[in-house]
Formats: structure tokens, C-alpha cells, sequence
């Protein structure tokens, strides 16, 4: 078995266990006049993907504050997801839709790492 057959396989046990939410991508053109519009070609698809959310509030783990009490909180909504994206008809791109569990979201920032994975950032769609 060679290195890429190796990943490929790992790829694919990491999907089979961890993407369980069903989604949909939507292509979105650059905005006319400030409105984004589907893009009519590249089709939306239907995936299985990892989705992870940070907790709405959080107290840094690096803080020089003397007085454990004076922690600063960060307020967060960001949503992780993670897929196995091999096959798909296209990869999605900063502006993309992803909608699942009745929520719509907007990419915000993808990731590659060279395997077949996908990972991005998502916001709630305006």
C-alpha cells in the first residue's frame, strides 16, 4: 500500500465516522451591486460533513492578569466543518453557502492540507 493509499483509506474511516450531518452547498457569483447570486454553474450538492461548534463564550487560557477573576471572556459563534470531499463536483470557496439542520451559513475561510478533506469556517448567512 503506498502513502496516498494509505490517506485515502484513513479519509474515508474518518468519514464514515465523524460525517454525519447532511448538507447542501450552494455556488455563490461575486455580488452584483452588493447582492451575492447562485452561481447557475456549479450545481449545489449534497454532502456528509463534520460540524463543530465553539462555545458561545470562552475565558482565554493566556491571560497575565494577577486576579484569576479579571479573565477576559471572548464571545464566539464560529462553526467548523470538516468533509471528506472527495468526488465532489466542486470545491467550495470563501462566499459559498452551506446549509444544514434548517441554518444557512456563509464560508468565511476554508483550509487545504493536501488530502481529500475539506475544513472551513462558517458565519450565519445575512
Amino acid at each position: 500500500m503506498t502513502w496516498s493509499q494509505a490517506a485515502a483509506a484513513l479519509d474515508a474511516a474518518v468519514a464514515d465516522i465523524f460525517d454525519e450531518t447532511e448538507a447542501t452547498f450552494i455556488g455563490v457569483s461575486k455580488p452584483r451591486r452588493g447582492e451575492a447570486f447562485e452561481d447557475t454553474e456549479r450545481e449545489r450538492f449534497t454532502a456528509n460533513i463534520s460540524v463543530e461548534r465553539a462555545p458561545k463564550d470562552w475565558q482565554f487560557s493566556a491571560d497575565t492578569a494577577i486576579d484569576p477573576e479579571s479573565r477576559l471572556t471572548h464571545s464566539s459563534g464560529q462553526i467548523v466543518v470538516t468533509a471528506l470531499a472527495a468526488g465532489w463536483p466542486w470545491r467550495p470557496r470563501i462566499g459559498d453557502r452551506v446549509s444544514f439542520g434548517g441554518e444557512r451559513f456563509t464560508i468565511v475561510d476554508t483550509d487545504e492540507d493536501g488530502s481529500d478533506r475539506f475544513a472551513c469556517l462558517l458565519a450565519a448567512a445575512a
